[in-house]
């Protein structure tokens, strides 16, 4: 089922699955059209968990019991922000462990817009990184890695009638372009290929080995497997700061300060592409070193 784009197939997914007997429970990191679409929805009740904090989850999973007929747990697959991705063998196993506890069950929602084309052996995402396959909805887009409009759905034949129906922003919205549909096939065909693969494995070497250097510096990175990299400053002054230094040695990165992310988790969040060198790569390592020796 094809949405006009990412963020559309978020708010028009999680809407219409919500009812005033849902409760709803998320990582506290999830992404801005999770938030707003719970926020539209209207749930009986949400319930906020600590970022990857599964005692967190299944504490909102017991209170919820006697509280409501269904629970929908929204999880990112891969947190845009930070490279890291959700644990989903234990997200799946508490659904299951509790899915009886409800008249309407457990749904389980992966947002895996960031993770797609990019990990896993064969570039299919969170799940194929995690092994798991109980996921009941998968949310993706064809904006990232494929790089043209348009967000999808994977799920159950039942789930995915019930949505057209009732998905406002399907139902009236334009849908993406034959053009933009022909460049999604092409990009997918690209990524389930013999050279799709071996770009995944030298883009995952490549990352691999720019987030090894920047801890060999002396910076503090989070660990994960995605190219997606951040470089934790911690402070609004000083990422500023960095950033211009980058930019005035010809480097382009993203500073992110709060709101964005939570105050004392200011980053640079550099995004390591099957494009760059280890050429590339080293350059900014030098740069980022002269920074680092200048400024203590």
């Amino acid at each position: 089922m094809i949405f006009s784009s990412g963020y559309a197939t978020v708010m028009g997914v999680i809407v219409p699955l919500v009812s005033r007997d849902t409760i709803v429970i998320s990582d506290e990191l999830n992404h801005n059209s999770i938030i707003n679409a719970i926020r539209l929805s209207r749930a009986r009740d949400k319930k906020i968990y600590h970022h990857n904090h599964m005692n967190g989850l299944e504490s909102g999973i017991r209170e919820s019991i006697g509280n409501c007929q269904r629970v929908i747990i929204i999880s990112d697959g891969i947190f845009s922000m930070r490279g890291d991705h959700a644990p989903l063998p234990e997200i799946a196993g508490l659904a299951e462990k509790y899915y009886a506890e409800f008249e309407e069950g457990i749904l389980t929602v992966i947002d895996d817009a960031h993770g797609v084309g990019v990990i896993g052996k064969t570039g299919r995402g969170t799940t194929e990184l995690t092994g798991e396959d109980r996921i009941d909805i998968i949310i993706g887009t064809f904006g990232k890695a494929m790089g043209v409009n348009g967000g999808y759905i994977v799920s159950d034949a039942r789930i995915v009638e019930y949505l057209r129906e009732t998905a406002p922003f399907y139902v009236y919205s334009n849908p993406i372009t034959p053009s933009e549909a022909s460049a999604a096939l092409k990009a997918m065909e690209i990524i389930d290929s013999e050279p799709g693969r071996e770009l995944l494995r030298y883009l995952k070497e490549m990352a691999d080995y720019f987030r090894a250097r920047l801890v060999e510096l002396g910076y503090e990175v989070i660990k994960g497997e995605h190219p997606i990299v951040p470089l934790l400053v911690r402070d609004t002054r000083q990422t500023k700061q960095l950033i211009k230094y980058l930019k005035d040695n010809g480097i382009l990165a993203t500073g992110l300060s709060y709101p964005v992310v939570p105050r004392g988790e200011e980053e640079i969040r550099f995004q390591v592409c099957a494009d760059h060198t280890r050429h590339d790569l080293d350059f900014v390592l030098e740069v980022l070193s002269q920074f680092k020796q200048a400024n203590g």
